[in-house]
């Protein structure tokens, strides 16, 4: 736990105005169509994407992307938000999306003197412990029911700075026990 107190997590996650939810509804026999049992749909919901970054000891970053996250719009998300978290000290860890490992962000990286966490494994959400905080960021900001885009990034900020240090503290002591069972499954699903 204490090695992976010295690693900032980071992660991009799409934050919807509507998001599409499985709902249940029980109904009589024969009254499946019926508008008193169905809901409409939104095909293609207003939304954002936004980049967080966190350390064991709570300090946060959240910063709004512009438009699609390539190389240079991660560049100046980090540029905008790394400061707020990282030190020569810690590891920055991030996933293997292209815009993170090309080579104009691997040249940010050394300019700015940034210690990058080698080797994170591609699609790894059980142990990217952000993938939690991001549900809980996701609910909290749907439970306010905003109603335009605007609002769903104000939400989004309050809630991120609500998140308890406690449960990022809890998550981060949780991390060898997600590689263990991610090691277990033999890189298959697990529990987290």
């Amino acid at each position: 736990v204490v090695d992976w107190s010295r690693v900032i997590f980071s992660d991009e996650t799409k934050i919807e105005l509507h998001p599409r939810r499985r709902q249940y509804v029980r109904r009589p026999q024969g009254a499946r169509y019926s508008s008193k049992y169905t809901t409409k749909t939104v095909k293609f919901s207003p939304s954002i994407m936004v980049w967080g970054a966190i350390r064991a000891d709570g300090v946060r970053t959240l910063v709004k992307c512009n438009g699609t996250v390539d190389s240079v719009e991660y560049q100046r998300v980090l540029t905008e938000g790394l400061p707020i978290v990282y030190n020569t000290r810690k590891l920055f860890q991030q996933d293997g999306a292209t815009c993170h490992t090309s080579r104009s962000t691997n040249d940010f990286f050394v300019q700015k003197n940034v210690r990058l966490l080698e080797n994170w494994p591609p699609q790894s959400p059980d142990i990217t412990i952000l993938e939690n905080l991001w549900d809980v960021v996701k609910g909290n900001v749907q439970e306010r029911q905003p109603v335009n885009i605007d609002e769903v990034w104000q939400f989004c900020v309050e809630e991120w700075e609500k998140i308890p240090n406690d449960t990022i503290k809890t998550l981060y002591e949780s991390i060898p026990r997600r590689v263990k069972a991610v090691i277990h499954a033999r890189g298959g699903n697990t529990i987290y």
